[in-house]
């Protein structure tokens, strides 16, 4: 299971698919169900809800993240926007920054 959970994801676009994954791990090992040891079967519950996280994996294979580099995006010719959004429940926190240029010539 934590095989699954810790996919390399370093600008964080996966993090809506692992954050199901996440969720399911700290409800198997925190106090809201019977806490478990690392080699205990999982609850039939958690099982189920564990399958069908596991099928929605298979979705991330349609997932295209193009690389684009602006060399020249920071410059005194240029007009630089940094917009930063963040949110918090009681299950996970998340913060994406953009930068949006306008070129000015």
């Amino acid at each position: 299971m934590i095989s699954t959970i810790s996919l390399y994801d370093p600008l964080g676009p996966v993090a809506l698919v692992t954050l199901g994954g996440r969720y399911l791990l700290w409800k198997a090992m925190s106090q809201k169900c019977p806490p478990l040891d690392w080699d205990e079967q999982f609850p039939k519950y958690l099982l189920q809800e564990w399958a069908e996280w596991r099928s929605s994996l298979s979705a991330l294979s349609l997932l295209y993240i193009p690389c684009t580099f602006f060399r020249n995006a920071v410059s005194s010719d240029a007009e630089n926007e940094l917009y930063i959004f963040s949110h918090a429940s009681n299950i996970a926190m998340a913060a994406v920054t953009y930068l949006k240029t306008f070129n000015l010539i």
